[in-house]
């Protein structure tokens, strides 16, 4: 123990810092487990702080043991050989289950990515009574139906909400070229106008 009037620079250096370090790994926690190139986006555009842009552009995330887990997928067992033949577990073996597809075409048509979303839900939400930092006080949620993934754009007015359905076909799903078969909302016109469902039918989406 020592005099709060007698601290100098040796003694402050003895105080234990219990801050943690910024780094990738950790927003990744902070985020939900979220993936580590909108992790890098987020850190280039200035959105988070943390690790510089040069650590963040270069720095290469191991293996999290959440992500892994709660990814992991197994192929069930049941199957077994019986005279050459394929039969399904627990039925009899005079009865074999002759099987029309091999199972590394299975494996593949399990395996093969989405490219299409079914469904895309959207809806906005405001003013709030809190803005965001840039001034914001409404967003705009786009909800993939089959996954529930959520992209959230924040705005100032709802009259953009046509440019972030722009940002989020031409940007974001292009980059894993992922495209929209149906649009649906709630029939809001910042939502259903004229100029979204003409840019919809561009791009061979039906509206909903």
């Amino acid at each position: 123990m020592c005099d709060i009037r007698d601290f100098t620079n040796s003694y402050i250096s003895l105080i234990a810092d219990a801050t943690p370090s910024e780094t990738i790994q950790l927003w990744h926690n902070r985020l939900g487990h979220r993936n580590i190139p909108n992790l890098k986006y987020a850190f280039n555009q200035r959105l988070l702080t943390g690790p510089t842009k040069k650590l963040a552009s270069n720095k290469m995330l191991g293996l999290c043991d959440a992500c892994v887990r709660s990814k992991s997928t197994r192929y069930r067992f049941g199957k077994r050989k019986s005279n050459g033949m394929l039969v399904q577990d627990g039925s009899d073996d005079d009865e074999p289950m002759e099987v029309s597809v091999e199972p590394r075409e299975i494996m593949r048509r399990d395996l093969d990515i989405k490219s299409v979303i079914e469904r895309l839900c959207t809806d906005t939400k405001g003013p709030l009574s809190t803005p965001t930092r840039n001034g914001h006080v409404h967003y705009q949620c786009f909800i993939d139906d089959s996954t529930k993934y959520i992209w959230v754009y924040t705005m100032q007015t709802k009259d953009i909400a046509l440019e972030n359905l722009k940002h989020l076909l031409e940007v974001q799903l292009a980059k894993v070229r992922l495209s929209v078969r149906e649009y649906h909302c709630d029939g809001a016109p910042e939502l259903m106008g004229k100029l979204v469902v003409n840019y919809l039918a561009s791009k061979g989406c039906r509206v909903t």
